[in-house]
């Protein structure tokens, strides 16, 4: 499996990078998954709901399955192990690529990550290159002039330059179903 995280700062274009890596990757056949990093308090469980009033009895994990979805509610450990965790599952499903959004302190460390940094301001392309180097900067404007050693795609080119290099090289690393 082939995990890819998209990284950046706040409104670089995260989600839509990632969104549409998601469209590209699985028009050409790749099993897609996704996990996003949420900095602040978050539910997607509705007060007074019954996954909710179980929850709030005790129970440490909640589970709802109908026709058209399955949910697993729980209070995170770290964000590290329940990744970790998320990741073992894609596994299972056969997934081929994961496109994380976020997941800065966790994956920008790690080598067997494909790492995409999202820039449209200078001086958050200067603070995120001193925390992690990215395989691929997806930028805006004058700042895709700005570095010289690391391959750069214009935002508007997302949907057929990086989805081709993120194609290849999941396939060059095992491709389908690894």
């Amino acid at each position: 499996m082939f995990i890819v995280a998209v990284m950046g700062g706040k409104n670089s274009g995260k989600t839509r990078t990632a969104s549409t890596l998601i469209k590209g990757l699985t028009s050409k056949g790749f099993r897609v998954a996704s996990v996003k990093h949420i900095h602040h308090s978050f539910t997607m469980d509705t007060v007074g709901k019954d996954t909710w009033k179980m929850r709030e009895s005790g129970a440490v994990m909640v589970s709802s399955i109908s026709p058209n979805e399955v949910a697993i509610l729980k209070t995170p450990e770290d964000a590290e192990r329940e990744l970790d965790r998320i990741i073992r599952l894609y596994k299972e499903e056969k997934v081929d690529i994961v496109v994380a959004e976020g997941f800065l302190d966790v994956l920008g460390r790690r080598s067997d990550v494909f790492k995409i940094l999202t820039v449209k301001k200078p001086e958050d392309l200067e603070r995120f290159l001193n925390i992690f180097r990215p395989d691929v900067m997806v930028a805006d404007g004058d700042i895709a002039g700005m570095v010289h050693d690391i391959p750069v795609i214009k935002m508007e080119d997302v949907g057929g330059d990086l989805v081709e290099m993120v194609a290849e090289r999941a396939n060059s690393r095992g491709g389908r179903g690894c």
